[in-house]
């Protein structure tokens, strides 16, 4: 059941589904399973520094992104380093979300595509925020193609054996990038690269050009 406190001491039901206790197991673990990737976003408390504050360090773990992690990554706004969501969008949005968790439903696509979008243009936030967005991104799609194409399966490390086109264009892109910023990294610079500036462009070029 989701509820929504319209107002002070009312509750409105947002959503309502009876199931199953295995058949309601059964589809969390089927939303974990096909919507999982890598990400390196979560942030655990770590002692504190020399003037008493926190301290904190990023964990990297594998798994389904939280609904509301979703919501930023497709429609956040990056402020004070942080992306921010309107409340009444994450309400709305998780909402839609729901079924795809609980009902088995297929992601609707204005939500993947944004948040695909999105990390196709690494310079529009900080690095954190993008590497973020990026892995949430990687989970959606992978998730919406499983649905979309009758249990596609997509696999987190390198397929040698790939030839699709838009696969080895980039990886050629990652390349470009690897080698890049170790250059910057030894002369000391700090400026996007050019991997990181053209990736929208590349973007472009691949859909126009039938990648």
């Amino acid at each position: 059941m989701g509820l929504n406190s319209a107002t002070t001491g009312r509750l409105s039901i947002t959503y309502y589904k009876e199931l199953k206790g295995p058949d309601f197991l059964n589809r969390i673990e089927k939303w974990h399973n096909t919507c999982s990737w890598r990400h390196c976003y979560k942030r655990i408390l770590d002692g504190t520094d020399e003037k008493g504050k926190n301290k904190y360090k990023t964990i990297e773990f594998i798994g389904a992104p939280a609904p509301k992690e979703i919501v930023r990554a497709a429609f956040g706004v990056e402020r004070n380093e942080k992306l921010e969501v309107d409340d009444k969008l994450i309400k709305s949005t998780i909402e839609r979300l729901l079924p795809c968790i609980i009902d088995g439903a297929r992601l609707p696509y204005d939500i993947v595509n944004s948040a695909v979008n999105r990390a196709s243009n690494p310079i529009s936030m900080n690095y954190f925020n993008w590497e973020k967005t990026l892995s949430i991104a990687c989970s959606l799609l992978k998730k919406y193609r499983n649905d979309k194409f009758k249990k596609e399966e997509w696999d987190m490390a390198l397929d040698e054996n790939q030839n699709d086109r838009s696969y080895l264009f980039g990886r050629l892109l990652a390349i470009a990038q690897e080698i890049e910023a170790w250059a910057i990294s030894i002369t000391g610079e700090k400026r996007d690269t050019n991997a990181e500036r053209l990736m929208h462009q590349f973007k472009l070029h691949l859909i126009k050009h039938g990648g």
